[in-house]
């Protein structure tokens, strides 16, 4: 390897952003004003592409290009990012809960016509059915 070398490769590996910032569901909340606090992930390498940044112990690879990045280098980002994340989550669990009230009234309507005497099974799944719309 020659001395421009190791030259080109010190460089792109120098420390741009010291601390990238991410919230997820296991942050801690903060007693006196009662708000998350993100996770402060230490850069450990930089490239003009991303960081490598230290996460439980382990490395983990940030794009910076990303439409969607694991962590930003900024607090207001991230807590935008878990804002969203959390929005898509609640999405993905309420189209889940919609297919499963869908096959209740299926089950319902089986019940009804194979086993018309299973009284205590119809009334619970009627009472799951009336509670449908609360939040």
């Amino acid at each position: 390897m020659s001395a421009g070398d190791s030259k080109k490769h010190e460089t792109s590996l120098t420390l741009g952003c010291q601390v990238l910032y991410r919230f997820d569901d296991n942050c801690l909340a903060d007693f006196k004003t009662g708000t998350l606090k993100p996770h402060e992930l230490k850069v450990v390498a930089s490239t003009r592409y991303g960081d490598w940044v230290q996460l439980y112990g382990r490395r983990r690879w940030v794009n910076r290009n990303a439409h969607k990045r694991f962590a930003y280098p900024t607090k207001a980002e991230a807590a935008v990012s878990y804002a969203r994340r959390k929005l898509r989550h609640r999405n993905i669990t309420l189209a889940r809960l919609d297919h499963i009230y869908d096959k209740m009234d299926d089950a319902q309507q089986a019940l009804a016509v194979y086993a018309p005497d299973a009284k205590a099974t119809k009334r619970f799944i009627d009472t799951a059915l009336a509670r449908r719309d609360r939040p």
